[in-house]
């Protein structure tokens, strides 16, 4: 290659990118940008508004739940066992056991096994993959037998 071939290919890309450079340079505006990332950030809500957010009963009392993995299914078990897995692989629980389909019983222990480890993560699959499984009841304080309004004035 003589000079003249490496001027007529490389000088124009190198005219291209100074242009290019120089143009983004002038046209660049940081007042934008700062408009831009002010948008995004969240403002605390006045005090007036945070009075009156109002937390209902309901989530101020935790639920006890209940799991009886007796009563999941061959087939639960196993879309349990694959959503355990896709939620979090270490938890992983095998439906293969030496070349083999893995028995309900196996799998019952192991997501029993699972629900001991991460019971935050395992509870609410158990939940919805299996409802007849999972029995909920709020918490409750302790509530006095007594009858106190039908009691008879001699």
């Amino acid at each position: 290659m003589t000079i003249e071939a490496i001027n007529d290919t490389f000088f124009p890309v190198f005219l291209f990118i100074v242009f290019f450079s120089s143009a983004c340079c002038f046209l660049y505006n940081p007042a934008e940008i700062a408009y831009l990332s002010s948008l995004q950030i969240e403002t605390p809500l006045p005090l007036i508004q945070q009075q009156q957010l109002v937390v209902e009963p309901k989530q101020l009392m935790p639920e006890t739940v209940t799991i009886n993995t007796q009563l999941i299914t061959l087939r639960q078990a196993r879309s349990i066992a694959s959503a355990i897995k896709k939620a979090n692989p270490s938890l992983g629980i095998q439906q293969k056991v030496n070349g083999s389909d893995a028995s309900v019983q196996w799998l019952r222990i192991q997501i029993k096994n699972r629900l001991e480890q991460a019971p935050e993560l395992v509870i609410p699959i158990i939940s919805e993959l299996a409802p007849a499984a999972s029995s909920s009841q709020p918490k409750s304080t302790k509530v006095s037998r007594h009858n106190t309004h039908n009691r008879k004035v001699s």
